[in-house]
């Protein structure tokens, strides 16, 4: 557990935003995946936060942060920028799980001022969707009969993103499925970017994009959500360096191999502050 964290509510660009925050030194700006919250970083907080200012927060729509409306390229780079100018504590590496690193990529190619380097865990954006129950939810009437299922359906699409059964605590999965505005608002979010089990183009990085900055890309080996091919594309796309694989990982490294994840991270940070 963390003994010094801090909750405040940011207001960015029409947004409140709820961030957690601990920890002194450079800062370091964490974003989740879809239908998660802040507290899906705790570990990763707790370990950066002993050398960084570590700021991880509920994107809009998720916990305590307000509604999303129609995201776009440009709404994505306000938001980002808009964090970073809020956190006042100069040039940031974000890094972003799955709709966050999609988040955080689209938010470095439009040239977001103030990010320092990107770390990308399996971010979205670089090819279709391969879990079966997120494309069923894409599909109109299905995905709302199976939202109502609540805890159970939740329990088990949690379980098909990650290669160690019981990685993601207890807490998260019934959080994740507990609420039926949560759930509702999982579906709304996930068909802004798919439709009857396809990525929509408005959520694919199609061109190549060589960025100005470091950016480490990191995937588990038997992600069953974005496979591990498509970390070489992203690679090839970016102009990054070689994925780092987690071999014992699914969709969701920074729980299933905490320890490993951690270590990847503050290395990350440490080589590019001592830049």
């Amino acid at each position: 557990m963390i003994s010094d964290v801090r909750t405040e509510r940011l207001q960015v660009s029409g947004w409140t935003i709820n961030a957690a925050l601990a920890g002194e030194g450079p800062s370091v700006l964490l974003l989740h995946g879809l239908g998660m919250s802040w507290e899906w970083w705790r570990p990763t907080l707790a370990a950066l936060s002993e050398g960084c200012s570590v700021c991880a927060v509920d994107l809009p729509g998720w916990g305590r942060s307000s509604p999303l409306t129609t995201p776009s390229l440009e709404s994505y780079g306000q938001l980002v920028g808009g964090l970073i100018s809020c956190l006042d504590a100069g040039p940031t590496v974000v890094v972003g799980h799955s709709l966050g690193g999609f988040i955080a990529a689209r938010a470095a190619i439009a040239g977001t001022p103030g990010i320092k380097a990107l770390a990308l865990v399996a971010p979205g954006g670089f090819g279709q969707v391969h879990n079966v129950y997120l494309r069923l939810l894409s599909v109109p009437g299905l995905g709302e009969a199976l939202i109502r299922t609540g805890v159970l359906g939740a329990r088990i699409f949690l379980r098909s993103t990650v290669h160690r059964v019981g990685s993601i605590p207890d807490e998260l999965v019934t959080r994740a499925g507990a609420s039926t505005g949560a759930r509702n608002e999982f579906l709304r979010q996930l068909r802004m970017g798919m439709h009857l089990g396809r990525t929509t183009d408005a959520y694919l990085i199609e061109k190549p994009a060589s960025l100005p900055m470091p950016v480490l890309l990191a995937w588990g080996r038997h992600d069953g959500v974005l496979p591990v091919s498509l970390a070489y594309h992203a690679h090839r796309m970016l102009g990054a360096g070689p994925p780092v694989i987690f071999e014992e990982s699914g969709h969701v490294p920074q729980l299933e191999e905490p320890a490993r994840f951690n270590a990847v991270m503050r290395a990350f940070c440490e080589r590019v502050w001592s830049d």
